[in-house]
């Protein structure tokens, strides 16, 4: 297809001609910690009730997977200054298959921190929808590019830099 009335060609390919194609730190909000890693949470830190830590194995391909609780105490979370992730925060997995699949945390009732293999992301949301976000970050297209940007010996993984350089139309 040559020419799409309304659409551009991009790197990323045919998108509306209002959009522009942005690299994934360029959508975050201006708040503080809106692109930061969780936090390197230690099996004697876990305890039975408290602060929720939500790990790579609750984050599902576009999806929160409630499952493996587990928590800090409020003390341990001031202690090691963990960084709060927020009801719809965007979490996105710097490890394990698929690297780069992400998920929108649901309003848990609780506190809650993630592991340092996951990515906080607020995003600008005067500036891109977090479902979209969300969607996008879990389509085959992007899923491919995280795993092109990814390195690692024995496991796969992608740093924050290289995640930064993701491209969203």
């Amino acid at each position: 297809m040559e020419n799409r009335e309304g659409y551009k060609k991009t790197e990323l390919g045919w998108i509306p001609e209002s959009w522009e194609v942005k690299q994934l730190d360029n959508l975050k909000s201006d708040e503080e910690n809106s692109f930061i890693d969780g936090d390197w949470i230690e099996t004697p830190y876990i305890t039975s009730s408290g602060i929720r830590l939500i790990q790579t194995s609750n984050i599902g391909i576009g999806k929160f997977i409630d499952k493996n609780k587990k928590y800090i105490s409020e003390i341990s979370f001031k202690e090691l200054k963990c960084k709060e992730v927020k009801n719809q925060d965007i979490l996105i997995c710097r490890l394990a298959e698929p690297i780069g699949r992400s998920c929108i945390v649901p309003n848990l009732s609780t506190k809650n921190i993630t592991a340092v293999d996951v990515t906080i992301f607020r995003p600008n949301t005067f500036m891109v929808c977090r479902n979209y976000i969300n969607y996008y970050l879990n389509s085959e297209k992007a899923l491919n590019v995280v795993k092109k940007l990814s390195g690692g010996s024995t496991r796969q993984r992608i740093n924050r830099t290289n995640l930064a350089k993701t491209k969203l139309p």
